[in-house]
């Protein structure tokens, strides 16, 4: 083993803080049709070249009115008006009838609804009363010509592939996909499509995909799945070159220990990697470390599923995020009370799983499991993160606590 490096424990905000200060990834952006942007990152801000709606245009399905001139209307003090065809000369003793999405003609400010009408060969008695603009949708109400729809960075959703479409906007600048490759580690690990490979003792891989199967929802990334590696350093040196050479960021997982066959540390030393952070101050996934060889990063997760999957989402994401800076990937945090009392490890930030659900009118959190980081069932029982600072001992039972959403 090569103990040139020995753990330094980095706090997670200095860690990204390094990463970003030393990674160097490229990636330009091209046009694509926005049936095709959907959860990819947005390389240019959109503003809309429009207001919308264009004109003022009605709501509902009724008759355009002069809010003055029906405001005393009732169902006992009908206001009778002289019904015009479009085309026809408007005036405030008149009325037309319009359907959901037509323009409103001047000089009507408001549309009675149908159900609201009596209609008559040649007239229409209106039997309620409307506010000005009432049942209108008014001119630039949704979008005025120069609002923002969407800016540099936005992961882009289905509400904004539709406020596209709706000023016309048919193509958009996105960034490139940011490719990643994911490779497993350890003589003991057996992938699921080469069980021929089973020895006397084995585990079925599956912390590295997990790392796969939370990534690949991203249409922004571009997975390529490595297999497991043997623990031979060789075998993880070639691998890892290959893996270096077709991404922008390469995840390992397994081989992050100080134990003998734990090569991976070692292998990135042969390629003349960097080390930024040998081990991080949290807990799981304390031996979580990150290098750089030619400006690319290698996160190097732990085996246990777990603990590879708190450094995934609170550290790998939120740096891909500020990197990139995109917007979108933010966890999402709310306030619960806490059921009972926790404890955490002081140099540590802890990552408790809890179980988050409604308790009268307020949220609760039941802590499921801080130890255990091999124990992947757990994630099925919880559904949030809380965290205990590393300067904090811990949180007493009915305190109120900020979690976060899996």
């Amino acid at each position: 083993m090569n103990f040139a490096y020995e753990y330094n424990f980095l706090p997670i905000e200095d860690a990204i803080k390094i990463l970003l200060e030393s990674v160097k990834i490229r990636k330009g952006g091209f046009k694509t049709h926005i049936n095709e942007s959907i959860g990819m990152i947005l390389n240019e801000s959109i503003v809309s070249p429009v207001d919308v709606p264009e004109v003022n245009r009605s709501a509902v399905d009724g008759f355009a009115v002069c809010s003055d001139e029906v405001s005393l209307a009732s169902f006992n003090n009908p206001i009778i008006l002289a019904l015009k065809k479009n085309g026809e000369g408007f005036d405030c003793s008149s009325t037309v009838q319009v359907n959901t999405g037509m323009p409103i003609p001047s000089p009507y400010d408001s549309v009675v609804m149908k159900e609201d009408a009596r209609i008559y060969e040649h007239s229409v008695h209106i039997l309620k009363s409307v506010p000005k603009y009432g049942n209108v949708s008014k001119k630039g109400e949704d979008l005025k010509k120069g609002d923002i729809i969407a800016e540099k960075g936005q992961i882009l959703k289905p509400w904004h592939i539709s406020l596209f479409a709706s000023v016309g906007i048919k193509e958009v600048e996105v960034l490139e996909k940011i490719k990643i490759g994911i490779i497993a580690t350890g003589s003991e690990v057996v992938d699921i499509n080469n069980t021929h490979k089973k020895g006397e003792f084995y585990v079925f891989d599956s912390t590295s995909r997990l790392i796969y199967a939370s990534l690949i929802e991203h249409n922004f990334l571009q997975l390529t799945h490595y297999g497991v590696v043997e623990d031979e350093k060789e075998k993880i040196v070639e691998v890892l070159k290959k893996a270096l050479e077709e991404n922008d960021i390469v995840i390992t997982t397994g081989g992050t220990g100080p134990g003998e066959r734990d090569l991976t540390f070692d292998a990135i030393l042969n390629l003349n990697g960097q080390i930024l952070s040998r081990g991080i101050a949290m807990r799981p996934g304390r031996p979580t470390t990150i290098a750089l060889i030619e400006g690319k990063p290698i996160f190097l997760f732990s085996g246990y599923p777990v603990a590879s999957f708190v450094a995934l989402r609170f550290i790998f994401l939120p740096f891909l995020s500020k990197y990139f800076g995109t917007k979108g990937l933010e966890n999402i945090e709310i306030p619960a009370k806490l059921t009972k009392r926790v404890t955490g490890g002081i140099g540590y930030d802890t990552f408790i799983r809890v179980n988050v659900f409604r308790c009268g009118d307020e949220l609760c959190a039941e802590p499921v499991m801080l130890r255990g980081s091999g124990i992947l069932s757990s994630l099925l029982k919880t559904n949030a993160f809380m965290i205990i600072p590393r300067n904090v001992e811990g949180f007493e039972e009915g305190e109120t606590v900020w979690v976060h959403l899996i």
